[in-house]
């Protein structure tokens, strides 16, 4: 089987440089020689669009990104592995999902916590865990391979993978994971289920815009909502962990209204129809669309994305289009 791996930096990509991650140039053989070690049945044909650290991704990168495998699909490659950094792996994993929404490819997020040099690294279990998968299983889409400390290597479904806990390095997603891998050996899932979506006419055409003009909200106690809404297309609210707001506050209701008045849609994101606070039922009454429960990265690139009038925007974020939604989160 032919594996095609596209490196764009990350920390899986760098290595220590006087005290200092840096990307490197060497980190891919390393990757690679002792993944043929153990296991050498794959061919390997590599790319790199670009190399930077991941926090520095930007509209461009994901552009180059997605042209990059579009021309290795071009070329004839249907099993990729894109190395990738922590920091923005949920937000490149999710454009990538879109774009490739209704495609017969297989694609697999790798990351490390550590450098590749650092004994604390997962971005050898990670990698090994990713090919594994694309030689021996059949399930088609868009993954992500990440093995948290004290557990074994899962395969996410990439658009369904959660924000980073705070100041940790873990990966977790809603939904059952596609397959694990553990002791050399990777398990298919029995009880995954691939989402079928409403293809929504969505096939990778459009293109990242240099600013998302997205408006990202989290609720914090105490805020006067003092938010700039001039050339804001869409607003996203980022609820508590219980999924409530305050709909107390009048300053809230004011940026509700000022945001309905101008005509900038306003979602709800991270909400579970099963556990409701009463707070909750101020929500819609403010003009607030409560999306199916979906992870933050997914709404936001999908956010970004979305274009033409207030009507577009909202019909386009509420259409499934590669499984972002569940039942549950």
């Amino acid at each position: 089987m032919k594996i095609s791996v596209i490196f764009t930096g990350g920390t899986i990509g760098s290595d220590y440089n006087e005290n200092v991650i840096s990307p490197s140039a060497y980190v891919k053989s390393r990757l690679i020689k002792r993944y043929r070690e153990g296991k050498p049945g794959a061919e390997f044909e590599f790319v790199s669009p670009f190399t930077i650290l991941s926090e520095n991704l930007n509209a461009n990168y994901l552009n180059l990104l997605l042209n990059s495998v579009k021309e290795v699909i071009k070329n004839g490659s249907r099993n990729i592995i894109i190395c990738h950094g922590t920091d923005t792996l949920q937000y490149s994993a999710a454009a990538l999902s879109f774009a490739l929404a209704g495609e017969d490819v297989r694609a697999v997020f790798v990351s490390s916590n550590y450098p590749l040099s650092d004994k604390r690294a997962n971005g050898f279990d990670n990698f090994e865990a990713a090919a594994q998968f694309l030689e021996q299983c059949k399930l088609k889409g868009v993954f992500a391979s990440y093995k948290n400390s004290g557990e074994k290597a899962f395969i996410y479904t990439a658009v369904k993978m959660f924000s980073h806990p705070e100041a940790k390095d873990y990966v977790y997603a809603h939904g059952e994971p596609a397959a694990w891998y553990e002791n050399g050996i990777i398990t298919q899932n029995p009880h995954y289920k691939a989402d079928k979506s409403d293809f929504c006419g969505y096939k990778g055409s459009r293109r990242f815009s240099e600013c998302s003009r997205v408006l990202a909200v989290s609720c914090v106690p105490g805020d006067g909502f003092y938010y700039d809404l001039t050339d804001v297309k869409a607003v996203i609210l980022r609820p508590y962990h219980s999924g409530t707001f305050n709909t107390e506050s009048k300053y809230f209701a004011e940026f509700c209204e000022k945001a309905f008045e101008s005509e900038i849609p306003v979602f709800a994101v991270g909400i579970n129809s099963w556990a409701r606070y009463e707070s909750f039922n101020g929500i819609e009454s403010k003009g607030i669309i409560v999306l199916e429960p979906c992870s933050f990265p997914a709404v936001y690139i999908k956010a970004w994305l979305a274009q033409g009038s207030r009507d577009d925007i909202i019909n386009f974020m509420k259409t499934p289009v590669c499984g972002e939604f569940s039942k549950k989160l």
